[in-house]
């Protein structure tokens, strides 16, 4: 299967990954090539096999916070609710 993007350096030193039917460029905001082939590899991975992309996110999501998979909306809302309170004030 032919790869949906592809990536290049710019003459600002930073790489970019450019999507090979629209032509649509977007910054890697990073110099280092292994750097730039790896978010390349997973661009391109995500776009062949999107279910196996999701299951990698959820997988990822709970190793880095184990108490996400109990939340419910409600705890966001409280967070943010939370967090406001000094700017609601001000107004």
């Amino acid at each position: 299967m032919k790869n949906a993007y592809r990536f290049f350096k710019g003459k600002s030193g930073y790489f970019y990954i450019q999507e090979n039917s629209t032509g649509r460029q977007k910054s890697l905001k990073t110099t280092d090539r292994r750097e730039a082939e790896k978010l390349l590899n997973a661009a391109n991975e995500a776009r062949q096999s999107p279910d196996l992309n999701l299951h990698l996110g959820k997988t990822y999501l709970a190793h880095a916070n184990p108490d996400a998979e109990k939340r419910i909306w409600q705890d966001g809302m409280d967070e943010l609710r939370a967090r406001n309170k000094e700017t609601t004030r001000l107004r």
